[in-house]
């Protein structure tokens, strides 16, 4: 079974937006829906929705844009705004029917040019991120391998140390696990200066458990897929992305 966890509960500051920032369009469709979308095509079995304060109106958005599968979305609130790794976790209570090893994907609202391809790919693989070399890595989570290409950690840039900074690995963003090692999520503390959960600490918690995660590397043809919007700027680079 493939369950995937859409993340849709950021609220989207930078963006500046009366609308919830998940629901701007692209060519007259709501980004997330593209998400929606992916999800569906891969054949996800079920799919959790993460939100937050803007719960009924992505959730009437969902409804309306999918009528024929609403059979298979679930939407999870998240009450307070304290990470993608608290955001993970809430999906758990929801999931304790599932055999251990289901395979959860985690994707973003926000990153609506994510290619099916790269999803296959990704979701033969028990534990895997999607990754990509970058020459200018600012503002990226940095990737460290082992001896052996497995992922030890990954740290947020904020948190980095200096010569981590130098490191042209980064995190896309995309994940999959299995159930086994997501819950580990309930392990993850917010030490860190924005004192949130980081879902990224869970790959860390999946290496010193044995639960060790693959490196899947994009292209960099394809590095347009991981493109995450924030801005209205970037909405409009997403929308010549998507043509």
């Amino acid at each position: 079974m493939l369950v995937t966890i859409v993340l849709a509960g950021g609220e989207g500051k930078r963006m500046k937006s009366e609308i919830p920032k998940v629901l701007n369009t692209i060519k007259n469709k709501p980004m997330i829906h593209y998400v929606i979308q992916k999800a569906l095509e891969i054949n996800s079995d079920k799919i959790f929705i993460v939100v937050g304060k803007h719960e009924i109106e992505i959730k009437n958005s969902i409804y309306l844009g999918f009528p024929n599968d609403y059979t298979k979305f679930y939407f999870i609130t998240q009450t307070d705004a304290l990470g993608t790794g608290d955001a993970v976790k809430n999906c758990l209570p929801y999931t304790t029917t599932f055999d251990i090893f289901t395979k959860i994907l985690i994707l973003s609202a926000d990153v609506p040019s994510i290619g099916i391809e790269t999803l296959n790919e990704l979701i033969k693989y028990d534990n895997a991120v999607l990754t990509h070399t970058k020459n200018n890595p600012f503002g990226c989570g940095r990737i460290l391998l082992d001896e052996y290409g497995y992922i030890e950690r990954i740290v947020e840039e904020k948190d980095c140390i200096e010569k981590q900074y130098l490191i042209e690995l980064i995190n896309c963003g995309i994940y999959v696990c299995t159930l086994k090692t997501l819950q580990l999520t309930m392990q993850i503390k917010n030490m860190n200066t924005a004192s949130e959960y980081y879902l990224t600490d869970l790959i860390e918690l999946g290496y010193n458990s044995g639960s060790l995660f693959k490196s899947v590397e994009l292209p960099k043809v394809k590095s347009f897929e991981f493109f995450n919007i924030n801005t209205y700027e970037e909405l409009e680079i997403a929308k010549h992305i998507l043509e």
